[in-house]
């Protein structure tokens, strides 16, 4: 379980470092999700643990938790990535919208609508 301090840090900041723009939202939606351990964690508890409170269930239980972890973990460092996703950026009024690949092109000040990118904070 001491791993899960360890990445904690890591899964706070990389909704951020993918959409800053969209930080919150993504923050949201992942903090619904990973909620969901606290009501089916218990019923499992309660379901390995109904009979026997032994040492043997409770491992079962452990053993459960680290594996949610490391898959997670595993999951994320094969096909995660903490780039800056092109879905992040606001349109822009003279092309339409953003392609991703000309960033040090793109002049912030005069293509952005900041009225719109501040309604989306």
């Amino acid at each position: 379980m001491g791993s899960v301090g360890r990445s904690f840090a890591g899964c706070m900041i990389v909704a951020v470092d993918m959409s800053p723009t969209f930080a919150g939202t993504i923050m949201g939606v992942s903090s619904i999700v990973s909620s969901m351990s606290g009501f089916v964690m218990p019923i499992l508890v309660g379901f390995l643990t109904n009979d026997e409170q032994t040492l043997e269930q409770w491992n079962k239980v452990f053993f459960v938790s680290i594996g949610v972890v490391m898959t997670s973990g595993i999951i994320f460092s094969i096909f995660g990535s903490a780039e800056v996703q092109e879905w992040n950026f606001p349109k822009v009024k003279d092309s339409g919208s953003y392609d991703g690949k000309s960033k040090d092109k793109l002049n912030y000040e005069n293509s952005i609508d900041f009225n719109d990118a501040i309604t989306h904070l």
